[in-house]
């Protein structure tokens, strides 16, 4: 079993940069922050390491034999989490929504090569086994397995990004992110300090991030804010117009986004820059949680 001094050196970072950036807005310039969470690692970084920190002790304090999570062909977890267990030596399965393709994707080619267990379950089985408490009983060689939500979307997964408040500074005022099941924004909302308004933009038209919500307290709702006007039509989907405003900020910047996450992230920072959304003292940080692990192939 690895200590937990071993764990925290492991997924937590001492550090993480935060860059300075100038963008031109209705002729004025304004200055945004980006914590760089994507530059911690290519594949476990940006908040998946946050998300599988707390997870990861979990695993090992109750002696279960591998682990086991649900997620798409392109998911950035289920790259990280094959990852964690190649560089741990832990067994891990992948259960993948969708038909096995002829060729897989550079996403589940990886995570093979990492040593993680494909299993590939029809779409409707998919959606049953997202109700399902644990998914884990339908398979019996993953009995004692642990097992881990979509997008490491669980309270671990919460505890673990509290951390990332730890390299906000104070001074910042008004703190974006990309949005998928919460667990994220749910972890910064428990531990940023109360005059730093949270901004979570949301990258899905579903109502997925509701749950990790249920039972916050009324003080959340004070300085969080979701915002629902970026989705572009849904989780993913094509849209030429986001495409380009991606294409054009990695032409002419040196951080790396992607159209799923931090493309809408970003594009909606610009808009609402341009709609004089925050006070003209603000101090924005924008947080980049990787995701590039599938953009480069």
């Amino acid at each position: 079993m690895l200590s937990a001094a071993y764990l925290e050196d492991y997924f937590i970072p001492k550090e993480v940069t935060i860059d300075h950036r100038w963008l031109d807005v209705n002729g004025k310039s304004r200055q945004i922050s980006i914590l760089r969470l994507d530059a911690i690692h290519p594949i476990t970084g940006g908040n998946k390491t946050f998300k599988l920190f707390e997870n990861i002790k979990q695993f090992y304090k109750n002696g279960f034999d591998g682990i086991v999570s649900v997620g798409g062909q392109y998911s950035n977890h289920i790259a990280a989490l094959a990852q964690v267990g190649k560089d741990l030596s832990i067994p891990i399965a992948g259960i993948i929504r969708g038909v096995e393709p002829d060729v897989p994707t550079h996403t589940i080619q990886q995570a093979k090569e990492n040593g993680m267990e494909i299993v590939y379950v029809a779409r409707e089985k998919y959606r049953q086994m997202r109700k399902q408490e644990n998914p884990c009983v339908d398979f019996s060689n993953f009995e004692n397995f642990m097992f881990i939500p979509e997008g490491g979307g669980n309270e671990l997964g919460v505890e673990g990004c509290k951390h990332i408040a730890q390299y906000i500074p104070s001074e910042y005022t008004h703190i974006l992110l990309a949005v998928g099941t919460g667990a994220t924004l749910k972890g910064l909302s428990l531990q940023t300090e109360r005059h730093q308004k949270i901004i979570g933009i949301k990258v899905l038209e579903a109502r997925q991030e509701e749950y990790v919500f249920e039972e916050r307290e009324s003080t959340v709702n004070e300085f969080v804010r979701l915002n629902s006007d970026f989705t572009f039509g849904g989780y993913a989907k094509k849209s030429p117009f986001l495409d380009d405003f991606v294409g054009k900020w990695n032409e002419n910047q040196n951080i790396l986004i992607e159209p799923i996450y931090t493309g809408r992230l970003f594009f909606a920072v610009q808009q609402l820059l341009q709609q004089d959304y925050f006070p003209e003292n603000a101090k924005i940080i924008v947080i980049h949680s990787g995701g590039m692990q599938y953009f480069d192939h």
